[in-house]
């Protein structure tokens, strides 16, 4: 079934476009594009599948592939007479080039990164990825969040009333209200469909070998566009510098949205390209879908929209739109109008807090009103410009209007390298002031020189099938070079120019490249390709530093190994923030676990008593992640298991690109909550509890046993730890302790609060040698049983001693606990 649900997938839609295509002899697809859109087309037909049935909430890849092939059934008996099954021509140069990119990108771009902890985008879209390949839906209702009592939100959410979507299940999962508990991921969601698809045919964290596949589809997607518009040599110049270029090299490892739409940009192109040279409306409504796909992949790509209206309003006014351009429009506008519709319905939490920005609150208080003006003006100009005479228009294409042009852009270009960084407005934030100097970072100098003297040739020499490409290209430059809309940290920061900027940037070296074939000598055409050959050696030196590099290396086993400890009927608190965070999304949707966090570093005990007690029909066990910032405010708890994570992640730089990678650690303690009730029947009552020793099962939140060289032994305190005590009752008077401080010199001495179930009886100054306290204990109700609870503050070995390497927080040394 697997197998036969990958096959429909991936190839079936295809190979009818295919099939169709064959039966256009001026749209001709030679067959190495034939084997290329065979399997973009199916990417493209599948992946808009697999978003509404995960709209409607039946989504799975069975059930993908069950549509796919009703739809191809349906379709192929619909254009049963124009289908033809023949191979194209087959051209050397198609297949080693494509033969080129597969080989090196089979070996670079994989494995992918194991960036599965939440935090940021890709943390988010991957486990939403996840999470529809186990539930099948979007926007879901949270039976967790639908198990917490009313009066137990407090401990979960803030105490206060918050407008609808405002608050928060996971970082970047936002909740409608605890009463509906509906959640909706972040973002748009074509993305982590494909994420949802590989990981409900395959197993799991297959999920994360999407975004590589997408991004050689992109740069294949990239040179097939550009073998039509340009030629090969062009074509394989910035195909080339792109597959090595080291921005390319991490996202395709990177889990992000904006590979998906590098790959819908360049197959679009494609597709655009036989529709406006070839007159293909079957291309043209592939071009449409393509184009407005990445409305439902990114916000942004409504960038899109102003090269499609100028290109095709211009040829509304030169009498030149078809049967292709009315297909591109029907197609673009029914995609278009359902990435709407899943703004509205299953995106709002994140398009809303968008468009409620102060630079587009205008657009969003007015969108429906804008929307009505913007279609007056449109049908108002056109019927205004369509009586522009021919010779207007001409003029308006002539070498002078171009060369202006190219000077322009040349003029553009020197301001936004040498000017704006330094000399820009007080609102301007930095890293948009300098959004053109930092690409020079990677692409260097030559780079940029070569990129800008490539952009002004095709300014004042393009032709008009070059026209939408060049468009594009200065329409995406423009708006990210103003404004990057992006944490300013790299190589974050450089994800907004992978969809279009990067690949338009590469081609326009490969198209200066280019030009030189037509100039006479073989010495200059020579001498152009040995300098593209060295650039191409220079990017591909420093994107080597990434092939082996793994973010986050070892994060999915060691997520498995938590979740080993904690069953499917269980459930698990997790402290606010504090990098712990980071593992809650994983654990609830690529594990299935049942996870809630904390609202403050200090949740109030009674009310947490009343909840685990409320829970105990519904949960099996109650599990904490805990490290030294959260107290439980002495809630008695067993030790479980002390975990470690231990891996790498390249650095966030923000003034220079980034060096390498550095350590990321991860540290935390597992408990379970204990039925004290229950501990009272089973423990046995003793005079002395030697902490340290074989009986003393009763403590928590203590370090590990130690044993001095007296043979002595023992247990750190933490912040606050706490000791089961099962003998207390009425007729207890005293309480005697020992214990002792950190015997080095150079270590801290704090103070130490004992209290008993909440009630501070003592404050001990303890010394560096072991002594003993003995204190009074107040008069008691008949209870057998209490928890004596030590608060102190901590200190950290690898901090305070030259040498030491032992970085727990520690509290007091304590030898006994005695009860008279």
């Amino acid at each position: 079934m697997t197998a036969l649900a990958t096959l429909t997938i991936f190839f079936a839609p295809g190979l009818l476009i295919v099939s169709v295509f064959a039966r256009q002899p001026k749209a001709g697809l030679t067959l190495a594009e034939q084997l290329y859109v065979a399997f973009a087309g199916s990417l493209l037909v599948s992946g808009w599948i697999g978003l509404l049935l995960a709209e409607l909430g039946h989504f799975s890849a069975v059930n993908v592939a069950a549509v796919d092939a009703v739809v191809v059934v349906i379709g192929a008996i619909a254009v049963r007479k124009r289908i033809r099954l023949e191979a194209g021509g087959f051209h050397r140069g198609e297949f080693i080039v494509p033969a080129a990119i597969l080989a090196f990108a089979s070996v670079v771009y994989f494995p992918p990164f194991e960036h599965i902890l939440g935090g940021r985008d890709p943390g988010i879209y991957v486990n939403a990825g996840f999470h529809l390949a186990r539930e099948g839906t979007l926007v879901y209702v949270d039976p967790v969040i639908e198990s917490l009592p009313v009066e137990a939100r407090p401990l979960v959410f803030p105490d206060k009333e918050l407008p609808p979507w405002s608050y928060e299940r996971f970082q970047g999962f936002r909740l409608e209200h605890p009463d509906t508990a509906r959640v909706s991921p972040h973002g748009l969601h074509l993305y982590p469909v494909w994420i949802g698809m590989a990981s409900s045919l395959f197993q799991m964290k297959s999920g994360l070998w999407v975004t590589p596949y997408f991004a050689i589809l992109g740069v294949l997607g990239l040179f097939f566009a550009l073998n039509r518009l340009f030629g090969l040599e062009p074509a394989a110049w910035a195909a080339g510098l792109l597959t090595v270029f080291e921005i390319q090299i991490w996202f395709a490892r990177f889990p992000n949205s904006e590979v998906v739409v590098q790959f819908l940009f360049t197959f679009g192109l494609l597709c655009f390209f036989f529709m406006n040279e070839q007159r293909s409306s079957l291309a043209g409504s592939l071009a449409g879908f393509a184009f407005a796909s990445t409305f439902l992949a990114r916000f942004e790509t409504v960038l899109f929209a102003i090269p499609i209206a100028i290109f095709l309003g211009w040829k509304r006014i030169r009498r030149e739109l078809g049967r292709p351009e009315i297909a591109f429009v029907l197609i673009f506008a029914l995609v278009s109008t359902h990435a709407v519709v899943h703004d509205r319905l299953f995106a709002w939490p994140y398009v809303s807090s968008i468009l409620g920005r102060h630079y587009w609150r205008f657009i969003g208080d007015n969108i429906v009103v804008l929307a009505a003006v913007g279609l007056l003006l449109f049908f108002a100009a056109d019927r205004l410009v369509i009586k522009v005479p021919p010779r207007v228009l001409d003029a308006i294409e002539s070498p002078a209007v171009r060369l202006g042009s190219a000077l322009g852009l040349f003029a553009v270009a020197l301001y936004a390298y040498f000017v704006r960084p330094v000399w820009h407005g007080a609102r301007t934030a930095p890293h948009d002031a300098e959004a053109f100097f930092r690409m020079g970072w990677y692409l260097y100098p030559a780079g940029m020189a070569l990129v800008t003297a490539g952009f002004m040739g095709l300014v004042v020499r393009a032709k008009r099938a070059q026209a939408f490409f060049v468009l594009i290209a200065l329409t995406f430059s423009f708006f990210f070079f103003y404004k990057v809309r992006v944490w300013h940290d790299h190589y974050f920061a450089m994800r907004r120019f992978i969809p279009v900027v990067l690949p338009a940037f590469f081609s326009g070296i490969g198209v200066f490249i280019g030009t030189f074939r037509s100039v006479a000598g073989s010495l200059v055409k020579w001498g152009a390709r040995a300098v593209a050959a060295g650039l191409l050696l220079v990017y591909l030196a420093a994107g080597a530093r990434l092939w082996r590099h793994n973010e986050f290396r070892g994060s999915l086993a060691f997520v498995e190994d938590l979740a080993r400890h904690i069953g499917d009927d269980d459930i698990v608190f997790f402290p606010r923030q504090e990098g712990l965070h980071l593992l809650e999304l994983p654990l609830a949707h690529l594990e299935g676990r049942n996870v809630l966090e904390f609202y403050t570093l200090k949740p109030d005990r009674a009310l947490l008593e009343r909840l685990l007690a409320s829970w105990r029909s519904r949960y099996q066990d109650v599990y904490f992640v805990t490290n030294y910032k959260i107290s439980l405010s002495g809630l008695f708890t067993r030790h479980v298991k002390d975990f470690w994570l231990a891996t790498e992640k390249y650095e966030y730089a923000y003034t220079r690109p980034p060096r390498g990678p550095e350590p990321f650690h991860l540290r935390f303690t597992l408990s379970k909550a204990v039925d004290l009730e229950d501990l009272a029947r089973r423990v046995p009552p003793l005079e002395r509890l030697d902490v340290g020793g074989s009986d003393d099962l009763q403590v928590a939140w203590f370090h590990e046993k130690e044993l001095e060289e007296d043979g002595t032994t023992y247990r750190w305190s933490q912040r606050t730890s706490s000791i089961f005590l099962p003998q207390v009752g009425a007729e207890t008077r005293a309480l005697t302790l020992r214990m002792a401080a950190p015997k080095e010199d150079d270590t801290p001495l704090y103070p130490v609060d004992v209290a008993i179930d909440g009630q501070s009886i003592a404050s001990i100054e303890p010394t560096r040698s072991y002594a003993t306290y003995e204190l009074a204990i107040p008069p008691r109700d008949a209870r057998t049983y209490a928890i004596l609870t030590l608060t102190t503050q901590t200190w950290r070995p690898s901090r305070a001693l030259a040498g030491a390497s032992d970085v727990r927080d520690l509290g007091v040394r304590l030898d006994w606990v005695d009860l008279r």
